[in-house]
C-alpha cells in the first residue's frame, strides 16, 4: 500500500495522521520482533507515467531471468 504524503496531509486530520503513525509503529515493532528491518524501502512508479510500462516490462524480464538462473548485464 502506498500513501502519498501530500494526500495524507491534505485529507487526514492530525488525529488520523497520529492513528496511522501508531499503526505503522505497531507493524514496525512486529517486524523487528521477527528479526526483520523495521521498515522496507521501495521505489514506486505511478502507473499514469508514460514510462510505467517500460519499467514494469524491465522488472518482469529480470524476474523471469532470475527464475532461469540468468543475470542481466
Amino acid at each position: 500500500m502506498v500513501i502519498k504524503v501530500e494526500d495524507m496531509r491534505k485529507y487526514l486530520s492530525s488525529e488520523l495522521i497520529g492513528n496511522l503513525t501508531d499503526i505503522l509503529e505497531v507493524i514496525a515493532d512486529g517486524r523487528a520482533a521477527e528479526g526483520k528491518e523495521r521498515y522496507n524501502s521501495y521505489i514506486v512508479c505511478n502507473q499514469d507515467e508514460v514510462y510505467a510500462n517500460v519499467l514494469w516490462d524491465l522488472i518482469l524480464t529480470y524476474e523471469r531471468m532470475k527464475k532461469k538462473g540468468g543475470e542481466l548485464t
